[in-house]
């Protein structure tokens, strides 16, 4: 089990080591941004769905995009 294992992980770290490190950071960063793209462009109704109340504060788009952004910012930055 364990070798099939390090098989796996192994055959990822070579297609990672592959991914020039400027690469992958614009790729995570590209899907990071689609992420809150994505989550801001969903209906309010799906979003405050089972929220006790139709208010600003329990939009999950509002919430999911401010955790994202120092993930954003910190890709950008380092």
């Amino acid at each position: 089990m364990l070798e099939s294992i390090q098989t796996l992980f192994n055959w990822l770290n070579g297609i990672l080591a592959a991914v020039p490190f400027e690469s992958a950071k614009g790729i995570v960063t590209a899907f990071l941004v689609l992420a809150v793209l994505a989550t801001s462009m969903s209906d309010r109704n799906t979003a405050l769905r089972s929220a006790p109340e139709q208010h600003w504060r329990f939009d999950l788009r509002l919430w999911a995009a401010a955790i994202m952004t120092p993930y954003i910012l910190i890709y950008l930055i380092f």
